[in-house]
């Protein structure tokens, strides 16, 4: 489930064709990846991206690539680029939106609202056999939220009309930078199915308060600090499932 940061997984490109043009596919959860790459010359070429998700979180990457094939089996890259990120996500705990019952009279409640730009750079490396394609990258980025709202709330009233207990937190901030790094593998068959499992690990931007109240007939009992929240809030890992489709003469990798 994507938080207030949009976990993506890194374009990890390998061009094979001479004036090639690939486009992947993928699905995680309840989000998609539309990937695309582009050979410009015999060493630059062009990646672009789009990450959409269900609940209204849209966001997109263009970036140039230098890359070198060195032999049959070895190929690597390095990719400069830019992305824009819009998540305006909300969860509820009313009795239409499935996702805000977690148990019987346990509720969940999530409201995000955050637009922020990266800029980042990517190096990918590929081991290459014949049935099979192993790519490594690790991308490094830098984040500029110009705002970022993230508050949840998680309440049990599962003794009906008496006490009732709720967790919650809630961060605002904008105008912020932040960093992030993200290693990923990737494993290409030769039918163009593929595989990819990505981490991602940021810097801590501001901690907000985490809150414990009780609560009678809809009045405070008490309510107690109980912990911090680290923001960004998002994802700490990505699986995919895939698929490739390459446009463009095949040529051997040293004539790419």
């Amino acid at each position: 489930m994507q938080r207030a940061y949009i976990a993506t997984s890194p374009n990890l490109n390998c061009f094979e064709n001479k004036h090639e043009k690939n486009l992947n596919m993928s699905l995680f959860l309840n989000h998609y990846e539309i990937q695309s790459n582009y050979v410009l010359s015999k060493t630059f070429g062009l990646a672009a991206g789009i990450n959409g998700g269900f609940r209204n979180q849209f966001g997109g990457e263009i970036a140039g690539i230098y890359y070198k094939n060195f032999n049959d089996t070895n190929y690597f890259e390095i990719q400069c680029g830019y992305g824009y990120f819009n998540n305006q996500s909300q969860i509820s705990n009313m009795p239409w939106d499935p996702a805000g019952m977690i148990a019987y009279g346990q509720h969940f409640s999530r409201n995000i609202n955050t637009i922020y730009h990266k800029v980042f750079i990517q190096p990918t490396y590929f081991y290459m056999l014949k049935k099979v394609k192993f790519g490594f990258a690790l991308k490094i980025g830098a984040n500029y939220f110009d705002k970022y709202h993230y508050n949840y709330s998680i309440w049990d009233d599962s003794h009906g009309d008496g006490p009732y207990t709720k967790t919650f937190s809630s961060s605002d901030f904008q105008y912020k930078w932040g960093l992030s790094l993200e290693p990923a593998i990737k494993v290409q068959f030769k039918s163009k199915l593929f595989l990819q499992w990505s981490m991602l690990y940021t810097s801590n931007i501001e901690s907000s308060p985490v809150y414990n109240g009780h609560y009678e007939y809809g009045s405070s009992i008490d309510v107690q600090e109980t912990g911090k929240l680290s923001n960004p809030q998002h994802l700490y890992f990505i699986f995919t499932i895939g698929y490739e489709i390459k446009f463009g003469k095949k040529t051997k990798n040293s004539e790419v």
